[in-house]
């Protein structure tokens, strides 16, 4: 009942009328009293009995009323619309990541045949794969050594592995992005090159953007710890501690990070947009999005602390049995980090207004009193 609770307390909240005119009490208090009269206190209810033995009781709203609206006044109505979008906003991952699979064979419907089979991205196989060249924003740099092991092809069934210098002929550090303009742009003239390297690039990544694995975070590829094998047929070992901690709560980027926070972008400015508000729409634009991603984000987290991917034994056959987890279940990164771009994007007005509407006050104030 008490999360029932906290839930109302969000969603239907009341404004303090009292909390804002003590707010006010106290204010005219330090404008009266002298810092070496006011006396000590231990509590915010003792500050403001304080303020009662030298000022009368304020009205904030009495005060300020010929002072500009700032921000608009959410509402109820409001709130629910914004939470009800983050609620539909985990709906739309959740059918992302269900129908993942589905959504990556119809790619390759789209694509010549084979056009993404033995990609370069693939050339180091097995668990943790995604760690090698995976990483969107930093594949093209050189940080892969010379000597280090990648899939070459078969050798009497058996994987062959060469380093990954041999296969470029080059020396120094390697990058996935000089494997890729070795298998699709080497031979073909520069600009058609660039296009298909492009290409297949986009195509790999949208695909891996739609597994379960998804693909790491920015410039997480730069903590790769890279183990050298020398053995033609064992593969290069590959360690990245902090992706191993994404992976426990499932924080990768996936597609359905994108589609989420897609649609909470578009809800939210239509109906931001629907209010007319003028000048004060991007602040509560702002405001309805930071809830519906909040919404959101608690979902996903919620279900997967409850739908945890579970491995089982079968007790006939002794083979390990997966339990997926709860589809949409993750640690939406994509979107935390949209939500704390808008907070602080929201904390910067606020302070601003904040400053303005003290300034204002006091004048107000000094008015009023010079009119009595």
């Amino acid at each position: 009942m008490s999360f029932l609770n906290a839930i109302k307390e969000i969603v239907f909240w009341e404004k303090d009328d009292d909390f804002f005119d003590k707010e006010a009490t106290i204010k005219e208090y330090f404008a009266v009293c002298p810092p070496e009269q006011r006396r000590s206190v231990n509590s915010y209810e003792e500050l403001y009995a304080e303020a009662l033995k030298y000022v009368s009781k304020q009205s904030f709203a009495e005060n300020t009323k010929d002072q500009e609206n700032y921000f608009y006044e959410m509402n109820k109505t409001d709130a629910s619309v914004a939470i009800l979008t983050g609620v539909f906003a985990y709906v739309i991952a959740r059918e992302t990541d269900k129908n993942g699979k589905k959504l990556e064979k119809g790619i390759d419907k789209l694509l010549p045949k084979d056009f993404d089979k033995n990609s370069p991205f693939d050339t180091r196989t097995g668990l943790k794969h995604r760690n090698f060249g995976h990483d969107i924003f930093s594949f093209g740099l050189e940080r892969i050594p010379n000597d280090y092991q990648i899939y070459a092809g078969k050798m009497d069934r058996h994987n062959l592995y060469l380093p990954i210098g041999e296969v470029l002929e080059k020396e120094g550090d390697c990058s996935m992005l000089d494997l890729i303009w070795l298998y699709y742009g080497k031979d073909k003239p520069l600009l058609k090159g660039i296009f298909s390297c492009a290409g297949h690039t986009v195509v790999h990544f949208a695909k891996d953007l739609l597994t379960s694995e998804g693909v790491p975070l920015p410039f997480s590829s730069l903590l790769n710890e890279y183990i050298i094998e020398e053995d033609e047929l064992e593969q290069s070992g590959l360690e990245n501690k902090f992706n191993e901690k994404i992976d426990k709560v499932k924080g990768n980027l996936k597609a359905s990070d994108f589609t989420s926070l897609a649609f909470i972008e578009g809800m939210c400015k239509l109906y931001a947009h629907s209010k007319s508000l003028g000048e004060k729409e991007k602040s509560f634009n702002r405001d309805i999005k930071i809830i519906a991603m909040s919404a959101c984000i608690m979902i996903q987290m919620s279900s997967l602390l409850i739908g945890e991917e579970k491995k089982l034994i079968n007790p006939k056959k002794g083979n390990p049995t997966m339990i997926p987890g709860i589809p949409g279940a993750k640690m939406n990164m994509v979107m935390a980090s949209a939500m704390f771009k808008n907070m602080v994007q929201e904390m910067t007005v606020v302070v601003k207004a904040r400053h303005e509407v003290n300034v204002e006050y006091d004048l107000r104030l000094k008015q009023l009193k010079e009119g009595r």
